[in-house]
C-alpha cells in the first residue's frame, strides 16, 4: 500500500497544476497581441487557466480565464474562444498557454500605402505578410488604386473593397504581393479607410501649396 502511495505522490510531483501566468492584452490597444511573442503576467492565486478569444469587432483579447464572467467561461469554446490550462510536466513548464496565434488559420496580407511609402508599396512585396488586425471568417487581401496612389491590406479593414470591381482582391496568405504594374487594377470609388487616407493627404498637400503661393504673392 505504501508503495502505491509513494508512486502516486511521485506522479503528482511530475504533473501538477500551477498558478497561471497568462498573456493579458487587447489588440485594439497593442497590435502585438495578434502574435505569439507576448510576455505573460501572473493571475490570481489558484487560477491556472488562460484564454484567448475573438471579440465581436474581430479584435483579439487574451487574459486569465477567471477575468471572464461565468457564462463567458462556459461559452469559451469553438472558433472564437479557446481556454487552456498551465501544466508543469517534469521540468518542462512554459507559462502563458494562451500565447498562440488564434485562430491558427487566420489570414495574413501585405499592408502598405503609397502615400507614405511609395516605392515599397508599388513593387513586388517580399517581406513577410502581416496578420490582419481584425479576424473575419472568409477574409481576403486587396490592392487598391486611386489615380496614382495605391494601398494594400486586409479587406476586413477596407470594406469598400467588398464592392464589385472596386479593388483587386485575393484569398490566401500574402496573396496581394504582386507588383502593381503586373496586374489589372480597377479604379476604386471614393470612400473607405485607405481611400480616405489617400484623399486626406492629397488635400493637405494641396492646401500647403495654396498657402505657399499666397505667401509668395
Amino acid at each position: 500500500m505504501l508503495k502505491y502511495l509513494i508512486s502516486a505522490i511521485a506522479f503528482a510531483s511530475i504533473l501538477v497544476y500551477t498558478n497561471a501566468e497568462c498573456v493579458n492584452c487587447d489588440s485594439r490597444h497593442d497590435i502585438n497581441c495578434l502574435y505569439d511573442n507576448m510576455l505573460s503576467t501572473n493571475c490570481t492565486p489558484w487560477d491556472n487557466q488562460c484564454f484567448v478569444r475573438i471579440d465581436d469587432d474581430g479584435s483579439t483579447i487574451r487574459g486569465c480565464l477567471n477575468s471572464l464572467s461565468g457564462p463567458e467561461q462556459f461559452q469559451c469554446t469553438g472558433q472564437n474562444c479557446m481556454s487552456c490550462t498551465n501544466l508543469r510536466i517534469g521540468t518542462g513548464f512554459h507559462p502563458g498557454c494562451n500565447n498562440v496565434i488564434f485562430p491558427e488559420h487566420r489570414i495574413r496580407c501585405h499592408v502598405c500605402n503609397s502615400t507614405t511609402n511609395l516605392r515599397d508599396c508599388l513593387g513586388e512585396q517580399t517581406s513577410p505578410a502581416t496578420i490582419c488586425s481584425r479576424f473575419v471568417d472568409g477574409d481576403s487581401c486587396f490592392i487598391m488604386r486611386r489615380g496614382d496612389s495605391f494601398a494594400r491590406g486586409c479587406v476586413s479593414d477596407e470594406p469598400i473593397c467588398l464592392q464589385e470591381n472596386a479593388c483587386y482582391t485575393c484569398i490566401g496568405e500574402g496573396c496581394n504581393f504582386a507588383n502593381v504594374t503586373s496586374i489589372e487594377l480597377p479604379e476604386a470609388p471614393i470612400g473607405g479607410n485607405s481611400a480616405n487616407t489617400i484623399s486626406a493627404i492629397s488635400f493637405i498637400a494641396f492646401a500647403l501649396c495654396a498657402i505657399l503661393l499666397m505667401r509668395n504673392n
